[in-house]
């Protein structure tokens, strides 16, 4: 249905949950390779050049989109009801979209193309559904929080 998951695209998983599967499937997954630092060089007035500052790893917000169909999650098959089967999906997906109670976040790994793998812990914030038209089809947005900056 316009995606077709490939080893290029690797593994992400929150929860336990592989979020890149049968019936769902991370449409930006290259969005996990984004770093941000915070701090910036100081110009220097009156001379040619730059102080370069401190820089400080901050937290990383990563906006996600996964794509939802009404399909059976282990198989991609089609099933009798596709919308019934949708629900079920995004039922089974609130095992990412609500967090953990606490202060700890959601476990995430991340298995790259070249068979290593990134781990760490995560928030979910703004999980935001929208209908793909009358197609049993769910377009998720929501920003992946990675408050370490990144995984290791």
């Amino acid at each position: 249905m316009g995606f077709a998951h490939s080893s290029k695209h690797g593994q992400l998983t929150i929860n336990s949950v592989a979020l890149m599967g049968k019936a769902w499937r991370v449409q930006n997954l290259a969005e996990m390779w984004s770093r941000t630092t915070r701090g910036a060089s100081l110009p220097i007035p009156g001379a040619a050049g730059r102080k370069s500052r401190n820089r400080k790893g901050d937290e990383i917000v990563h906006p996600m989109m996964l794509r939802v169909l009404g399909v059976n999650p282990t198989t991609g098959a089609e099933v009798a009801d596709p919308f019934a089967q949708l629900a079920a999906n995004m039922v089974a997906l609130e095992a990412v979209a609500v967090n953990p109670t606490g202060n700890a976040g959601h476990a995430i790994s991340w298995a790259l193309a070249n068979g290593t793998t990134r781990a760490g812990s995560c928030w979910v914030q703004n999980w935001v559904v929208a209908d793909d038209e009358n197609t049993a089809i769910n377009i998720v947005n929501f920003d992946l929080v990675i408050p370490a900056g990144g995984l290791t």
